[in-house]
């Protein structure tokens, strides 16, 4: 439900439904976090939830891991990443291709694109669409256009189409 009402641009309803919830599972702190994860306005209310999830003593996932660095967005953020990706090397979660790339966005949007660039090259074999999309759109964050089309020409190479992809 809450996952709905995000969706639909209704933060406000979220964060009320979750507040009178009378117990939490691991869902529902997921839930509340990838809510406010995708709002550019409510990102530190995302963090602040994984903040509070964490000191509850919940376990954290995959899905816990993809919401949380989706609010990490900012250079001013960039320590926060570093300590979600220690979180993620903890639970042994960094061979899975959607938290890395995951890991490319997060980064790339906080201007550590060598961090992106040693992910990405780790990568070889694992990439998909989204790992390019990712490393592409970092390096365009970042104002690296020759190496934005670098990469593009080698994902080319590689056999990848461009009519699947969405650079922003």
């Amino acid at each position: 439900l809450l996952s709905l009402y995000a969706n639909c641009g209704f933060i406000a309803t979220c964060r009320k439904l979750f507040s009178l919830m009378t117990e939490y599972d691991q869902v529902s702190w997921n839930s509340i976090i990838g809510a406010l994860s995708g709002s550019d306005i409510y990102g530190h209310d995302a963090i602040g939830y994984f903040k509070e999830m964490m000191q509850s003593g919940w376990k954290l996932n995959k899905v816990t891991f993809i919401n949380v660095l989706e609010a990490l967005v900012s250079p001013s953020l960039l320590e926060l990443a570093h300590q979600v990706h220690s979180l993620v090397l903890k639970y042994g979660a960094m061979n899975d291709s959607s938290i890395e790339n995951a890991l490319l966005s997060c980064y790339g949007k906080c201007g550590a694109i060598n961090l992106c660039e040693n992910i990405f090259s780790r990568m070889l074999g694992r990439r998909d669409e989204v790992s390019w999309n990712c490393m592409i759109s970092g390096y365009i964050h970042n104002e690296l256009l020759s190496k934005a089309m670098n990469l593009v020409w080698l994902m080319l190479q590689n056999g990848q189409r461009l009519d699947s992809f969405t650079f922003a």
